[in-house]
């Protein structure tokens, strides 16, 4: 065995040993919070029992917003927008909405937040925050939207 080999697998025992030490832990086993709550179905929405308080307001909110509905009383958002702090939202173009934004969806409200290949991260008017499956994108073709949301 050569010099430059005998250095080589010298260096790879230290570096071995260093990452063993440093990740010795790794190998223990914690139990879980018990205030982690385990995400339920409700009505469609996969969500934690904490997630369900979530308004529109409570989530958009930039500024102080006691004053503000908690969602949109009209069919034209723009006033709620504004006085969440949300001034740069626009009345979407075309008939997909693009994450995130403020959806009129059916009967009431939601916000897309986030879009995932196997998710849609939403918030529900009287439902709260919460995970669609994907399938649900479709349904939200031809839904009048306002966006980006900051």
């Amino acid at each position: 065995m050569r010099a430059s080999d005998k250095a080589l697998l010298a260096l790879c025992l230290v570096c071995g040993a260093v990452f063993g030490l440093r990740n010795s832990d790794a190998k223990t086993l914690y139990r879980a919070s018990s205030t982690l709550d385990a995400p339920a179905d409700t009505n469609g929405l996969l969500q934690r029992p904490s997630m369900q308080g979530t308004t529109g307001a409570s989530f958009l909110c930039r500024e102080k917003c006691t004053t503000v509905p908690v969602w949109p009383t009209a069919v034209n958002p723009d006033g709620w927008l504004k006085a969440l702090g949300q001034t740069k939202a626009r009345r979407g173009v075309g008939e997909r909405p693009d994450a995130p934004a403020l959806i009129r969806f059916g009967d009431r409200w939601l916000i897309l937040w986030g879009e995932r290949s196997d998710r849609l991260e939403v918030i529900l008017e009287h439902q709260g925050a919460g995970v669609w499956p994907r399938d649900r994108f479709d349904a939200l073709y031809g839904s009048p939207w306002w966006g980006p949301l900051k």
